[in-house]
């Protein structure tokens, strides 16, 4: 085996990694013209670097991500098929790790809630929604949600739902 033949042969393990590591994404196209767009594409913009390239399989990997991504945006790569839920998650991965078009990524939805959260959020639903003897016979049955309607109650955050009566003419 040439020195030249361990370098393609690293270079096709890293395309093979690749294509494996993105395979739920790449069931969505045409594998022959993202292969073709690929070669194209690395040969007119890193063609003094693919060489060094093909000893770190790291960086050619990182160099066909930017590839992809790049003629998937500019709509040289077009999709079969909508991406399905895992292939969207892969393309977000790959926006991440390329840092192409991270800024049309959506926001992180936010984290959920704790059980304590969820319970002020039902004390304070149950406060304004139920009667008051419901209310005390949910806190009589759970230790927790009394717990919290008393923590609740001392720190103001129950509103009133009595209406005050104002004398006419003052």
């Amino acid at each position: 085996m040439s020195r030249f033949d361990k370098y393609k042969t690293k270079a096709d393990m890293a395309e093979g990694e690749f294509f494996f590591e993105n395979r739920e994404l790449f069931g969505h196209f045409d594998l022959n013209e993202v292969k073709a767009g690929l070669i194209a594409y690395l040969k007119l913009n890193y063609a003094n670097d693919l060489a060094a390239a093909a000893k770190n399989p790291t960086q050619l990997r990182q160099m066909f991500g930017v590839a992809f991504v790049t003629l998937l945006d500019r709509g040289t790569l077009v999709p079969l098929s909508e991406l399905n839920a895992e292939a969207a998650d892969g393309l977000a991965e790959l926006r991440k790790k390329t840092g192409i078009g991270v800024e049309t990524l959506p926001a992180p939805p936010p984290p959920a809630l704790t059980a304590a959260e969820l319970l002020r959020e039902q004390v304070l639903n149950d406060w304004r929604n139920l009667p008051a003897a419901k209310v005390r016979a949910k806190a009589n049955g759970n230790r927790t949600y009394s717990q919290m309607l008393n923590e609740l109650a001392n720190s103001g955050a129950l509103e009133s739902s009595v209406t005050a009566l104002t004398r006419a003419g003052a």
